[in-house]
């Protein structure tokens, strides 16, 4: 997915993350990150996008991310 999303827009390659197999501390983190450069994007006066994909297994409250859930 990361891959498509990168050859479709320029943008993305600089702006994309991927995470392997993370808790939901490096989840948490990585959107919190996110959540900065939007901000950051909106301050300017630039648009922001964020596309969010999960691959796994989850619950309808919550995300299994190996032995642990992120609700």
């Amino acid at each position: 997915m990361a891959t498509v999303l990168r050859e479709s827009d320029t943008t993305t390659r600089a702006t994309s993350t991927v995470l392997l197999h993370p808790n939901a501390a490096q989840v948490l983190a990585s959107l919190t990150d996110v959540a900065g450069r939007v901000r950051a994007d909106v301050a300017r006066g630039e648009q922001a996008e964020v596309v969010f994909y999960y691959s796994g297994h989850a619950r309808a409250s919550a995300v299994n991310l190996g032995g642990e859930e992120l609700r």
